[in-house]
């Protein structure tokens, strides 16, 4: 717990899009030891035979996280200072269904990219808004 908590930035900000179709924070997770607590938690309760990779997403290296073939989440982390300041995670399957064409690796975007104000998020005929992580 300790070790994580050293690379989160003190007000680190969590968020989660489950969409509805698979667990996820329904609210935005807050502080350093919170989300160190939160994600060791469900490493521990959904971690098995989940394989994180470094691959480029939306031009960044972010991780991966594939089981048995299938993507089930993309990572991407703002960092600060050198220290992680945010961190997205889109677990929405529907959001996620193009990945797996891809291979979950090089060229992937995803619907965390938050560059562009004109790509459309995959499966749907709207733009996506640009956010910034905190």
């Amino acid at each position: 717990l300790d070790g994580l908590v050293a690379l989160l930035d003190p007000d680190v900000v969590l968020r989660s899009d489950g969409g509805g179709a698979v667990r996820s924070a329904l609210r935005p997770i807050r502080g350093a030891r919170k989300v160190a607590r939160f994600l060791l938690g469900v490493r521990s309760r959904f971690g098995a035979g989940l394989e994180l990779r470094v691959a480029p997403v939306n031009g960044r290296p972010e991780l991966v996280g594939r089981r048995a073939g299938r993507t089930e989440g993309v990572y991407a982390f703002a960092v600060s200072g050198g220290r992680i300041s945010g961190i997205h995670v889109v677990l929405n399957p529907r959001k996620l269904k193009w990945a797996d064409g891809a291979g979950g690796t090089g060229g992937v975007r995803s619907s965390a990219d938050r560059t562009s104000t004109s790509t459309p998020i995959p499966g749907s005929n709207s733009p996506r808004e640009a956010e910034e992580l905190p």
